[in-house]
């Protein structure tokens, strides 16, 4: 019993790990200008730097170049 519950408990964390990233990554900033957007810089593991651009009236993540 304690092998399954074991078992069955991270993946139950896991899974509501996985929906509220998933429900906090879906907010859309709308904007006109890249100004609008926030001036957040991301550096992953890689170090490819990530920022918001204005695209399409919505700010989205790009890789910068």
């Amino acid at each position: 019993m304690a092998k399954i519950f074991k078992f069955i408990y991270p993946i139950i964390l896991f899974f509501f790990l996985l929906l509220i990233s998933n429900k906090a990554s879906a907010a859309v900033i709308p904007c006109k200008i890249d100004e609008d957007c926030p001036q957040t810089k991301i550096v992953n593991l890689n170090l490819n730097t990530y920022f918001y651009r204005c695209i399409k009236n919505l700010c989205t993540f790009v890789k910068d170049t």
